[in-house]
């Protein structure tokens, strides 16, 4: 297999030292670099020929010229700008890889929070999962009922019904309800067709598996060392947040700022029929009745939830995607018969509750968890 690099200075220096040495198993068709001072020695570690390093402005010749697989880029102030140019360039979607994740510690927290699942799985009596639209909504210490709090940025319909697998097959687990959060776009969404994909890396570690993921798992068993791929296993518990892994939930404490507010109206706007795609939109419905049977099989009572917005998201959000969205969803509902509940025009919030157009902040949290809590009770039976 034959990659391009494209990345420097810590990116460069991560994805070199987590590829293959199996001369069989990847093949250097050029690193495309920024010659910083540390540069040199990083090349000479990983012993990269020179003749094979090029300068950044170079990139057009070597997308041109050169015979590649994948491209393999990171660097953690320009990943989006260097995408932006490989796709100028006309390198196909399907070949990037963006190892962004590899410098950062978030890399194992999904991992970390599973295996404390793992060890204390009688602990836990409710599962969530969602994108950062339930992660910010929701403050699992409010809850009546313990809460495993599986919710991260960007997570779709797949990578929550995955986690919920493994948590409700692991030894002694009591889980007795399941909080599966939906957003107007959660059926158009894919987190390597519609979305950057360095988040995918996170999951493939822990749960062995990917999903339209430009690399599957006999590729990167093939283009990976052995030890990164195991590198999941045995990590420390110590000091693990439950409710805020990633720590992003100290960030939201504030409400909506002068520039959230002049890009409120673009942002609801962003869902358009240029977005819909419906071949994600069949699979993530059928991925979503497969996850509520997966909760029934378990006797674990699957609730569908919606996130309160901003009036001006209600307002904005384009007619059409929303009609498509409500659509799908009643499908699900008559055919599982799992409970619904819409907060997405829930009264009572205002732009002091939120941070931006479309996720609440800390004192939106505080307001919505409530009642969140009380409805989950009535429908696990008062519990």
């Amino acid at each position: 297999m034959r990659i391009l690099v494209v990345a420097y200075g810590e990116g460069l220096q991560r994805i070199l030292s987590v590829l293959s040495e199996n001369s069989g198993g990847v093949e250097l068709a050029a690193v495309v670099t920024v010659p910083l001072a540390e540069q040199a020695e990083v090349l000479a570690a990983h012993g990269i020929p020179e003749e094979i390093v090029h300068p950044y402005y170079e990139l057009p010749e070597c997308v041109r010229d050169l015979w590649y697989d994948y491209v393999f880029y990171g660097g953690l102030e320009a990943h989006e700008a260097i995408r932006k140019d490989l796709l100028a360039l006309g390198v196909p979607r399907e070949k990037l890889v963006n190892l962004l994740l590899l410098s950062s510690a978030r890399l194992y927290n999904v991992s970390r929070l599973m295996h404390y699942h793992e060890a204390h799985a009688g602990a836990f009596s409710l599962l969530a999962t969602g994108s950062s639209y339930a992660h910010y909504a929701l403050d699992g210490r409010k809850m009546s009922l313990p809460l495993l709090d599986f919710t991260f940025d960007s997570q779709d319909i797949f990578y929550g019904l995955a986690l919920a697998r493994r948590a409700l097959e692991a030894p002694g687990a009591a889980l007795r309800g399941v909080l599966i959060n939906l957003a107007p776009w959660s059926f158009s969404y894919d987190m390597s067709r519609t979305q950057e994909n360095f988040l995918c890396l996170g999951y493939a570690l822990l749960l062995h598996e990917t999903h339209h993921f430009p690399l599957s798992l006999p590729a990167m068993q093939q283009v990976f060392r052995a030890d990164f791929l195991r590198s999941a296993e045995g990590l420390s518990l110590d000091g693990i947040d439950l409710y805020d892994l990633n720590g992003n939930k100290r960030g939201m404490s504030h409400a909506i700022g002068v520039r959230d507010f002049l890009a409120m109206r673009s942002r609801a706007e962003t869902w358009t029929a240029e977005k819909y795609y419906p071949e994600t939109e069949q699979e993530n419905e059928a991925l979503l009745i497969d996850y509520i049977r997966l909760c029934q099989a378990h006797r674990a009572q699957p609730i569908l939830y919606i996130a309160p917005v901003t009036e001006v998201y209600r307002r904005y959000y384009p007619r059409q995607s929303l009609d498509r969205f409500y659509a799908v969803l009643r499908r699900v509902v008559r055919q599982t018969g799992a409970p619904l509940l819409d907060y997405f025009a829930a009264p009572g919030y205002g732009f002091a509750d939120f941070r931006d157009a479309d996720h609440l902040n800390l004192a939106g949290s505080a307001k919505f968890t409530p009642c969140l809590d009380r409805d989950v009770r009535q429908i696990l039976g008062g519990a």
